[in-house]
């Protein structure tokens, strides 16, 4: 009997580790600021999604956070952020809307995500990917909107690939600093990570 007991508590401590090792979800009113540094981080603490710095503002991007200097992978409104950097009191925040950029002196929350479904959770995911959920279903993933590097895992659909060689021609070259890139170069159209 002490054997079977023993059996089940181990079998329930496997369950809660691997449970804990699960996606942790980010819910509705979550809020990042870039003042404290805060971010959402993978379940590995591989990526990151957050404010990091450009010039003399900020970007909200996701970035390999195990590499130092930062290695970024992904720029939301990349167009906009090389031009205008966020300023330092800008604040991130999940909404029914999706991640939304939230002023100080603007009531409104300005959409960095676009879906037509209300969202009701987010989750940074080890695979790189930040997504949002309804109540079941992901209606809206950074995967599908790349900007700055394509990794292992991820699809390009038909008509984001022309997204990524506009920004080629546009020369929008990130420097990338993990052993595992290969940096974006005239003539080639991605950039892959492979992670190991």
């Amino acid at each position: 009997m002490a054997a079977i007991s023993l059996f089940l508590l181990l079998l329930l401590l496997v369950q809660v580790a691997d449970a804990q090792q699960g996606t942790p979800n980010i819910s509705l009113g979550a809020s990042l600021y870039p003042n404290n540094n805060s971010h959402w981080l993978s379940n590995s603490g591989q990526f990151a999604f957050g404010f990091y710095r450009q010039g003399n503002g900020l970007a909200v991007g996701i970035w390999f956070e195990k590499t130092n200097p930062k290695t970024i992978i992904w720029t939301a409104n990349l167009d906009a952020a090389e031009q205008e950097p966020l300023p330092n009191d800008a604040q991130l925040i999940l909404s029914d809307q999706g991640v939304c950029l939230i002023f100080p002196d603007n009531p409104y929350l300005i959409p960095i995500s676009n879906s037509s479904q209300p969202a009701v959770r987010a989750s940074m995911l080890d695979s790189g990917n930040f997504v949002l959920y309804n109540d079941s279903d992901i209606i809206w993933q950074t995967f599908d909107v790349p900007t700055n590097t394509i990794l292992s895992g991820q699809r390009l659909l038909a008509g984001k690939k022309a997204h990524l060689l506009d920004l080629e021609h546009k020369s929008h070259k990130r420097k990338v600093s993990s052993d595992h890139a290969e940096r974006w170069e005239p003539g080639f159209s991605t950039q892959m990570v492979h992670l190991h």
